[in-house]
């Protein structure tokens, strides 16, 4: 999609980065690319809050600004016009638009002889009484007064500050436009104070965020926090501050990167914080993007590799074909070694118990799971804690990552798998039995086939436990703060 305007008052502008400070082009630099143009709209005003602009007019060489107008209203989201103005003062260059005031001063005229909103009154309340609950924050405060070091004129009023286990944290509630150097100014003020800033809101979508929404969505990560009555009664059963978090997650599709909206109740103290860069998050969509646009590179590898073992499994019915499905399989080992730094075994059917396993945990139905005769994936199961211990996590971590949990309890009739088998091979695999460790550069190869698991299957057994044990207990406030059923999430 388009998000450059069609006419530009300034078509071109300086950076101020470049080696030789060249005009770049303004289409070319705005893109198509909608999560990295807030983000460079927002770097732009922390450039400037910093005293370092990053783009000029190439006439006048005053700083230039991104900003966003409409070509239609009624649909504003998919009709956005990206263009940069002078925008901070008024300019007598020939490439200004109109004067208009400065934003300072937008502000104060909308907002001169008002009160806070009742909505804002509250929303505020709540943050300061979830804080209050947790034993981790001291010092809160609603309106204190906060000064820069050095230069007591430059001072700020958060509507909550606290300190969390010695980090200076400060709360701000966002329910109207602001504007984004508004926003620019209070990163750079609170970085330098050496407090993080984190955003509030009282509703979100990112379908139908608004500008204000996504100019803290983006540069945060793509995430948000949401704060309500909700949340007040998470935080006050967990005795912790409770947020409700909207994250997306990147997947790959038909070759492309696309995002699914996901949100959840979560604890303040499981969040990434990132002072430097004034970013707080449940989620690191950036790094996970990251991660899938590697993934994608090697798909061809991986749908080669997937063709194979379907073939495998099929057997050869002459010898040429036994040589022909030789010659693959050491094209492959040599393909796979050099992507992955994976050395697969000489012969495909030392990987059968381990492969046939998640195969059938992704691409299994009832009755006709892959390279194996059992009816389903609970039967399976029991067949691997008699006869292949070491695949039991791997399996396990795939039935989670798959979302299989469902399957697993509609077929365990008995409940024989989930209460005895169950516990009995997970303290195995806690207390470091060898029977159970799986063999080496087997992490590495599933990691490589089944990249949806290699966060999970680098992870130490405890870890990905406790972190199952927590995301039930979270999903069930979640679910009482919502006043919906609570669906099980327990695993094999």
């Amino acid at each position: 999609m388009r998000y450059a305007a069609a006419t530009l008052a300034i078509d071109a502008v300086i950076d101020t980065e470049g080696k030789d400070p060249d005009e770049v082009p303004v289409p070319a630099l705005i893109g198509d690319d909608y999560a990295a143009l807030i983000r460079l709209r927002n770097e732009i005003e922390d450039a400037y809050a910093a005293g370092t602009p990053r783009y000029r007019c190439p006439v006048c060489r005053e700083p230039v600004f991104l900003r966003c107008g409409f070509r239609h209203k009624t649909d504003p989201r998919l009709s956005k016009d990206f263009h940069f103005w002078h925008g901070k003062k008024k300019s007598n260059c020939p490439l200004s638009q109109k004067a208009r005031l400065t934003p300072e001063a937008i502000m104060a005229a909308k907002y001169h002889g008002q009160r806070e909103g009742a909505a804002h009154i509250r929303l505020k309340q709540l943050i300061h009484d979830s804080l209050c609950e947790d034993p981790r924050f001291t010092d809160v405060a609603m309106e204190r007064t906060w000064r820069l070091e050095g230069d007591p004129r430059q001072w700020r009023r958060p509507d909550v500050s606290a300190c969390y286990l010695g980090q200076p944290v400060v709360f701000e509630i966002q329910l109207s436009t602001t504007f984004v150097s508004v926003m620019a100014e209070r990163r750079h003020f609170y970085r330098e104070r050496g407090a993080l800033l984190v955003w509030i809101v009282a509703d979100f979508n990112s379908q139908w965020a608004t500008l204000a929404h996504e100019d803290i969505f983006y540069p945060n990560n793509r995430n948000m926090f949401v704060a309500n009555e909700g949340t007040l009664v998470a935080s006050h059963r967990a005795q912790a501050l409770m947020l409700e978090a909207h994250w997306l997650v990147p997947k790959a599709e038909a070759g492309e990167i696309k995002f699914d909206d996901q949100d959840d109740l979560v604890d303040f103290g499981d969040l990434t914080q990132d002072v430097a860069r004034q970013r707080i998050f449940h989620f690191d969509t950036d790094a996970a993007e990251a991660r899938i646009k590697t993934v994608l590179m090697d798909d061809p590898l991986r749908s080669a590799f997937d063709r194979f073992w379907k073939r495998h499994l099929k057997g050869a019915s002459s010898e040429a074909e036994v040589h022909a499905q030789n010659r693959e399989w050491q094209d492959l080992r040599l393909r796979v070694q050099q992507r992955s730094g994976v050395v697969l075994p000489e012969y495909p059917d030392d990987l059968e118990p381990i492969l046939n396993a998640i195969y059938s945990v992704r691409d299994g139905e009832p009755g006709q799971l892959v390279g194996w005769g059992h009816a389903d994936l609970v039967k399976l199961a029991h067949h691997l804690y008699v006869s292949h211990k070491p695949v039991l996590w791997p399996y396990r971590i795939a039935l989670d990552v798959y979302n299989r949990a469902a399957t697993m309890r509609k077929h365990d009739t008995t409940g024989k798998w989930r209460k005895e088998k169950v516990p009995t091979y997970l303290a195995a695999i806690l207390r470091g039995d060898p029977a159970y460790r799986m063999k080496e550069g087997m992490r590495e190869l599933l990691s490589f086939l089944f990249p949806e698991m290699a966060d999970l299957l680098d992870r130490p057994a405890h870890e990905v436990l406790e972190d199952e044990r927590e995301r039930r207990y979270n999903s069930r406030l979640y679910s009482l703060s919502k006043g919906t059923p609570h669906e099980s999430t327990d695993r094999a």
